[in-house]
Parts: structure tokens; C-alpha cells; sequence
């Protein structure tokens, strides 16, 4: 251990008080052995003396296998024990039609969170129905016109497996919940997809410039064509049903051009075949980028957004251009037509919701209103009395079509959620993210009860739990800062500039001090009463991935961080006592058990989990993770009994604690799980993932 000379802030020094144990902790320091035997064959090389770590050889193969089997048996002999997604939160609005009213329910409407279709409700935000196949983020949807099939595309695998599927779209019966059709073809991004008016077809678009079409009766694929540039518009137009098979219009974008499709039967070929002619336009040079389209109620009129602005017409049965309307600025980002009411709404990317109505050149404004973020999705009721919106801000909105009255349903945050905590309520938590916000929830009906925001990354985050600091959200920032708010009110309470010379990473509290660890290595210790740095250490070589104040001894503090070593210190002492370290497999997580020697539980790259007595060189207890990816975040839970972990497999994970198994897993995020929370009562769990999704697991024994 040393302490950083060179550090620009000075510790004021130990105050004999500040270590005291709690009323709740043992005074008996149970840690008896001296701080030279303890640590003395450590070796920051990466490698372990033979005296030193002669009992633990890091042989994979046998872990793994000798690990792997023992949990799976396990787990398959577990029962009685639950834990099952209650609701989920993540609406982005980065997909296209990513929301849609209920075609039979007026109190419902579809969106997507993650990889999950989520079905809500308006007026009870606590009911969710989730339809879940998709294992990557679903970034567009549509539905099918009589209100039977929904479709739901996915992104390609992050890791860029075909093997998986690709970007495959699901297609559902809606009534039902079920999955009736899975459809690959794709292995970029999907762009647009689109039933045809009988519901006989559905039609996508890719970002690798194809557009597919399926037969919806037997899933087959119909037909393939591929063009110039990505198709950025699919609409299904008229459909002419006096041929034993119907032909179909449709109408789409790709650069600056749009295009009329005529879908007929070839009876000489036996197959459809698609023939694509252009709208003819003005000789004036003007390059427009369409960015969304509609199609009137006569389904003659083609309905064009641009990037500029405008509401460009165009007619499907002359294939001429009409008109160019300016309506909006920051581009028109979602069109929806009513076909009962004859009116047009209009999205603006700077989150202005207009409502239009007429034709061809004339056009004039009925209303409009102004929401939070670009409008990235417009859907309409049956009938036309309520409409949905969601923006880019992801946000999602109820709109009385009359008065344009707008309510929240959905607030989410935009990028990777880093961190959640619990304080002492059981009925809230807080969430971190990248996006700079700090959000506190109500989990008694899951809306937003209050946030707060900074320029800057947000990447940890604790809430004392102590009667003298009680409800305070202490967190750690990408500039270095530590910043504290009231956790009632999001309001800011007190700050450490630059607390750290790199990222804060890691955040813990005890009643009497704030411990903070860093991406530059450092840990350090900070008075509560007086935000005045105490002690300062310099052990790891790397960043900090986690830091604890131990369970039972205030004046000891845990860190743990990607060198792949464990250390242990001594407040009162102001020094290290315990280093421990592996060869592989870089700590992401921390936490300590409550019963047993209050082992410290390491969660590591390489999957495992390993239990530390600070007596013992070695691991005392190892898990090893069925899908031996990293382990992101561990927790015991508050009873002791259980072991909650996440990670790159996207997958919250229960063991017990004494026995080692795996007792439960289940998935609901579409990317890596960052961290995640117990509530205090031991009934839920809270996960955040890179997915921007957040989670809330119930977790029962039947």
C-alpha cells in the first residue's frame, strides 16, 4: 500500500471517531491475521508465487467442467423457486414505427423495449404483456391492417453470428400472443416493413438494399429485388381485386427518388413478379431525402416527409408529382393519415405534433402541439379519437385527436443505464446512465418520479441508507466528480469536483464516509460530515471496477478492479492488509456475504465467481457461469441467502449462496446487463442493461 503524494488534493488526516463501528456492526475484528503473511506473495506481474497460490492453478478445463456440471444438475433438481420479469422500461424511439395503437383495444397501445413487444395500457401503467423471441433489439414494427399480424424485425447480433438468425423478423398473432412465423433473409438492419392491405403479404426493406416480400399463409418468401441504394419508404397502396389474384401498388424511396411497384401474378412464370416504374416530376433540380410516407384514405395519394420539411403529394394512379407543402422544420420525421376523419398528422423533428387536413396544394393547420424530443412514430386509433406518439427524447404520448390534449405514458433514459441502487423504501430506486440523467422510479406504478441531468456520463451510483444521511444519492461521474442529491427530489445537495484524476467508477457508503474508486486506480476515502478527503490509496493498476465497506467492520473497505486483484484496507491503520489476485479473469463486481465468514464474491470476466477469505490465499468457493461470459455485477441478496448476478449474456441469474446452485435464470434485456439491485424486502430485483432497458424481476418460492 502507499499512499498518493502526488495527488493535487491532501488528505486532512484520520479522525479517531470517523471508523467507529455502528450501532448495527461488531466491534471484534475478525480479520487476526497479520498484514505481512496476509499479502506478502502477492505479485503484481500477474503471476503467484508457488507458496503463496500453490492450490489454485487456474486450470479452465477442469473448473469448467467439474463447475458446469454441478450447476446444471442443480439447477434442473431446483423447484418451488421464481423469479419472473414483472415489467419492463426502455423505450428508446431510435426505431420507426416503434409504436401502434391497439387495433381492438382502445384502452392499449404496441410498442417495443429491448427485445421484447410490450403491450400497455393508457390509463394503468402497471399492466404489461410482453411478447418475447426476439434475443437482439427490436428497431422497427408493423401491423397489419385488419388488426391480426403484427411484425417485430430485430438488429443483427452484435457479435455478427449468422448462425442466429440475423435480423429476422417475428411475425405474431396478435390475439393469441404467439409466435406464428419467424422470417430470415436478412443480415443488416431492417428498414421498413409493411402488410398489404388483404393481409396477404408483408414486405421489408434492409439496409443491404433488398426488399423481401413473404407470403403470409405459408411463410414463404415470394419475392426478392434489389435496388441501387436502401429502400427508406415502403407503403402499400390500392389493391385490384377483379383478378382471381389481386394486384397491388405499392409505393417507395431510396435516395432522392420516389417509386410506384405494381405486384401482379405472372401466370406464364408462375410467381410474382414486381415491376417498378418512377413519378414523374418538375424539371427544377431539386434533391429531396424522404424520410417517412402515408397513404391517404382513397389510397390514391402518396403522402411524402423530406428532411427539409415539406409534405411532398403525389398520385398513384397518374404517377405524377402534386405539390411540396412546407410544413415543419428539422425535416418530417412520421406521417400518419386518418382515414375515418380525413385529417393528417405530422411529426417534426423538433418534436412539434401537427394536425393537417386537405389535398394536393391546399393544405391548412387544425392544430398543433409541442412534445419532448423528434417524433419518430405516429399511429392512429380505429376511428381516429386517440393517437400515439413517441420521440426520440424516449418518450411516449397519448394524444386526444380532438383537442390534442398530449399525456406521458413512458420516460426512459437514451443510453446505457449504468447502475441502480435501493435506499431504505422497498416502493423506489434510482437509475445512472451514460446519457447524463439520474432518474428515481416509483415502483408502485412505474412512472418517473423525479430525475436530474448532466453533461456529462453518469456511471455509478449508491443511496445511504443511515439515519443521518438518509436519502441520498451519492454518484460517480466520467469527469472525475463526485455529486450528491436528494433522493426525494433530484434536487443537487453537494459535489467533489474533481475527485478523482480519472473517471469515478465505483461508489460506496457508510454512515460516516463515502468511499470512490477510479478508472486512473485509485481509491479514497471521503468525511461525510465534511466532503474532505481522508485517505487515499494507490494499489490497483488498472481501473476499479468495485469498492464495498465491509459488513460487519466500517474501518475495512473492499476493492476490486480490472487487474484482477482484490485488496483489502485498513481505515484505522490507513493502510492495505489483504491483496489477492488471479491470472485471469479481470473483477467487474463486488459484494460480500452475510453469513459464513463474510466471504468477499468476486464476479469475474471469465465467468467466475469466486469467494475470498482474506485468511486464505486461495478462493474458498468458486461459481463458475453457465455461459462463461462476464460476469457484469453480483449482489447477495438482503436475507443472505442468495446470489444474484448479470452480464454479457443478457441474463439475471439466482444461486445459493451455500450450496453453489443455480436456482433460477431468466432473460429480459437485448444487451449486456450492467448492474443490478435487490429491493430490501427481497422481492424484486432491479437490472439495468446497454440496451437502455430497465427491469423489474419479481422473485418468489411458490
Amino acid at each position: 500500500m502507499r499512499i498518493d503524494a502526488m495527488s493535487r488534493r491532501q488528505s486532512r488526516g484520520i479522525d479517531p471517531d470517523l471508523f467507529a463501528p455502528s450501532a448495527q456492526s461488531s466491534g471484534d475484528d475478525r480479520y487476526v491475521k497479520a498484514p505481512p503473511s496476509a499479502c506478502s506473495n502477492f505479485d503484481y506481474r500477474g503471476t503467484t508465487s508457488s507458496s503463496s497460490q500453490s492450490g489454485y492453478r487456474n486450470d479452465y478445463d477442469n473448473i469448467y467442467a467439474s463447475g458446469n456440471n454441478q450447476m446444471q444438475q442443480e439447477h434442473s433438481s431446483q423447484s418451488g423457486l421464481t423469479i419472473e420479469l414483472e415489467h419492463l422500461s426502455g423505450y428508446t424511439g431510435k426505431g420507426k414505427n416503434t409504436i401502434h395503437a391497439h387495433p381492438t383495444d382502445t384502452d392499449s397501445y404496441i410498442t417495443c423495449m429491448g427485445s421484447a413487444v410490450v403491450i400497455g395500457k393508457i390509463y394503468d401503467s402497471q399492466s404489461q404483456e410482453l411478447l418475447c423471441a426476439h434475443e437482439e433489439e427490436i428497431n422497427v414494427m408493423s401491423l397489419s391492417s385488419t388488426g391480426t399480424f403484427l411484425a417485430s424485425a430485430q438488429v443483427p447480433p452484435h457479435s455478427g453470428r449468422t448462425d442466429r438468425g440475423g435480423a429476422f423478423i417475428v411475425v405474431w398473432d396478435l390475439a393469441s400472443g404467439r409466435e406464428r412465423y419467424r422470417l430470415e433473409g436478412f443480415f443488416r438492419p431492417v428498414l421498413q416493413l409493411a402488410f398489404s392491405p388483404d393481409d396477404h403479404f408483408l414486405a421489408a426493406s434492409s439496409e443491404d438494399c433488398r426488399i423481401i416480400l413473404w407470403d403470409m399463409r405459408t411463410s414463404e418468401v415470394v419475392l426478392t429485388k434489389t435496388f441501387p441504394t436502401p429502400i427508406t419508404i415502403l407503403n402499400w397502396g390500392k389493391m385490384d381485386e377483379k383478378c382471381r389474384r389481386p394486384k397491388y401498388s405499392l409505393a417507395f424511396a431510396h435516395s432522392s427518388q420516389l417509386l410506384n411497384g405494381e405486384l401482379a401474378y405472372d401466370i406464364a412464370a408462375m410467381q410474382y413478379r414486381l415491376e417498378v416504374s418512377t413519378f414523374s416530376m418538375p424539371n427544377v433540380g431539386i434533391a429531396r431525402t424522404y424520410l417517412c410516407a402515408a397513404i391517404t384514405q382513397t389510397r390514391t395519394d402518396v403522402l411524402a416527409g423530406t428532411a427539409a420539411g415539406e409534405l411532398v403529394v403525389f398520385n398513384t394512379e397518374s404517377l405524377v408529382y402534386r405539390n411540396a407543402v412546407p410544413v415543419v422544420r428539422n425535416g418530417v420525421h412520421s406521417i400518419a393519415a386518418c382515414g375515418d376523419t380525413g385529417y393528417v398528422y405530422v411529426g417534426a423533428g423538433d418534436g412539434v405534433l401537427k394536425k393537417l387536413v386537405g389535398r394536393e396544394s391546399d393544405w391548412n393547420l387544425v392544430g398543433q402541439v409541442q412534445l419532448v424530443g423528434g417524433i419518430t412514430s405516429i399511429s392512429i386509433s380505429p376511428g381516429g379519437p386517440q393517437l400515439f406518439a413517441g420521440t426520440s427524447a424516449g418518450k411516449m404520448y397519448h394524444v386526444v385527436a380532438n383537442t390534442l390534449v398530449t399525456s406521458e405514458l413512458a420516460s426512459s433514459h437514451l443510453g446505457s443505464v449504468t447502475s441502480c441502487a435501493f435506499g431504505d423504501s422497498c416502493e423506489e430506486f434510482a437509475t445512472i446512465s451514460v446519457d447524463g440523467s439520474i432518474r428515481v422510479w416509483d415502483l408502485s406504478t412505474y412512472h418517473l418520479k423525479c430525475m436530474t441531468t448532466e453533461a456529462v456520463a453518469g456511471l455509478c451510483i449508491a443511496i445511504t441508507t443511515s439515519s443521518t444521511h438518509s436519502g441520498l444519492m451519492v454518484s460517480g461521474w466520467a469527469d472525475g466528480w463526485l455529486r450528491a442529491y436528494d433522493a426525494a427530489t433530484a434536487q443537487p445537495k453537494w459535489h467533489i469536483a474533481t475527485a478523482h484524476r480519472g473517471e469515478v467508477t465505483a461508489v460506496a457508503c457508510s454512515a460516516q464516509y463515502i468511499v470512490s474508486g477510479a478508472s486512473d486506480g485509485g481509491v479514497s476515502i471521503w468525511s461525510f460530515a465534511t466532503r474532505e478527503l481522508v485517505l487515499q490509496f494507490h494499489e490497483h493498476k488498472r481501473a476499479v471496477t468495485g469498492v464495498l465497506v465491509d459488513v460487519k467492520l466500517p474501518h475495512r473497505v473492499h476493492s476490486c478492479g480490472v487487474d484482477k486483484a482484490l485488496f483489502i484496507y485498513d481505515l484505522k491503520g490507513a493502510r492495505r492488509i489483504v491483496a489477492q489476485q488471479v491470472r485471469e479473469g479481470a473483477f467487474h463486481g463486488i459484494t460480500q456475504r452475510l453469513d459464513s465468514e463474510t466471504e468477499i464474491v468476486t464476479a469475474g470476466a471469465d465467468g467466475r465467481l469466486l469467494f475470498w477469505d482474506c485468511d486464505e490465499p486461495d478462493p474458498v468457493q468458486f461459481i463458475v457461469d453457465p455461459s462463461r461470459l462476464r460476469v457484469t455485477c453480483v449482489q447477495v441478496s438482503p436475507s443472505g441467502r442468495f446470489l444474484a448476478t448479470c452480464g454479457e449474456d443478457c441474463e439475471v441469474k439466482l444461486f445459493d449462496v451455500g450450496s453453489s446452485a443455480l436456482l433460477a435464470s431468466a432473460r429480459g434485456h437485448s444487451n449486456t446487463v450492467n448492474a443490478l439491485a435487490w429491493s430490501p424486502d427481497e422481492r424484486q430485483l432491479v437490472s439495468v442493461g446497454s440496451d437502455s432497458c430497465i427491469c423489474v424481476w419479481n422473485f418468489y418460492q411458490e
